[in-house]
């Protein structure tokens, strides 16, 4: 009994050492995406032409008609409204939500481009190319011109 408990908490230091050195870990089935890191990594690993801040929860989950118990964890980051570069990336609290999540990313991209079509509309094309992917319990909605490197990016965490 000794011998299997003190496996099983060498293991446990293990997958906690590995767990704080990568962007993500295995949990049965299910990989965690540290969601944080992936927003940090797309906002300073593209080039954007307007200046990004980072949204509170509650104001950014409002941006996109979310409600607070659909989403475990997000992170939106938007343009000054200057252009339509964006990023977002929603942990859906679970399955079930992740379609909901989803529908909301389109209808944002819907909303966007009807609004930009009016007021700058050169920022249609930018948004013609935006991003929305969903892997696992996470959905990404991404704005921007480097689209190639973003799906670069993305990939690396969704399917490492």
């Amino acid at each position: 009994m000794k011998k299997k408990t003190g496996i099983f908490i060498v293991l446990l230091c293990m997958l906690s050492i590995l767990a704080g050195c990568g962007s993500e870990v295995s949990v049965g089935n299910e990989k965690t995406i540290d969601i944080h890191a992936m927003a940090n990594e797309l906002q300073n690993g593209l080039t954007f032409e307007d200046s990004l801040s980072e949204l509170e929860t509650d104001v950014a989950l409002s941006y996109y008609g979310i409600s607070r118990e659909t989403v475990k964890d997000s992170v939106v980051i938007l343009s000054t409204g200057a252009t339509a570069e964006e990023i977002a990336i929603f942990e859906a609290a679970n399955k079930d939500y992740l379609k909901v999540i989803e529908l909301a990313c389109n209808t944002r991209k819907e909303k966007q481009t009807v609004s930009y079509a009016e007021y700058k509309p050169e920022e249609t094309g930018r948004l013609d190319h935006t991003i929305i992917k969903t892997s696992g319990n996470y959905v990404i909605y991404c704005v921007t011109d480097d689209t190639d490197k973003a799906e670069a990016i993305i990939d690396q965490y969704f399917h490492e």
